[in-house]
């Protein structure tokens, strides 16, 4: 690829005009390369089932994806900006978040940090829900960043006190009663 560029002047007092031709190549490609990462970067952090939230050091919102809309209840233009601690973090853990992140930036030393925890979080509405939780530190362009990837845990813990309902019941039903019990496989 070629870029061509020309600019009239005045050579001995007529009109004259240079040419320039230039290979842009290499910077079409570059453009390109970053394009295509830029895309992709977008269509995995949209795509994902999982919340993801970004903070910057002083624990504004920069990055909220699709389905953190969904678990949250807030669009990303509502959260951008606004602290994760008054949106997204329970009272009762607003003080461990606060104290955890001076922590981390003036000593490094991290008790959450890229590991996979259960906790709380909140809803818009207000509502309190069980997540897992991974916080995952980003420096970017110089910037102390903070990307948490979280997941509503709500009906798996609900599906899991179900199925030990179930199992509870079916242990009584069997140490109750006098009748055999014959269970077949139903492969």
């Amino acid at each position: 690829d070629v870029q061509i560029t020309t600019y009239g002047l005045e050579l001995d007092g007529r009109p004259a005009c240079i040419v320039l031709a230039q290979d842009v190549t290499e910077q079409l490609l570059a453009a390109n390369a970053l394009n295509r990462s830029r895309a992709l970067k977008l269509a995995i952090l949209q795509s994902s089932l999982d919340a993801i939230v970004t903070m910057n050091s002083q624990g504004q919102i920069v990055e909220f994806n699709r389905a953190a809309e969904e678990i949250f209840g807030y669009t990303k233009a509502e959260v951008l900006g606004q602290l994760v601690r008054d949106k997204l973090i329970p009272d009762e853990f607003r003080e461990q978040h606060e104290q955890g992140l001076a922590r981390y930036l003036s000593t490094g030393e991290h008790r959450i940090i890229c590991k996979r925890i259960q906790t709380n979080a909140i809803r818009r509405n207000g509502q309190t829900f069980p997540a897992e939780l991974t916080v995952v530190p980003v420096v970017l362009d110089g910037e102390q960043l903070f990307t948490a990837f979280l997941r509503d845990l709500t009906v798996t813990q609900q599906a899991e006190r179900e199925l030990h309902r179930t199992s509870e019941l079916l242990q009584a039903i069997a140490n109750e009663t006098t009748d055999a019990i014959f269970v077949k496989d139903a492969q």
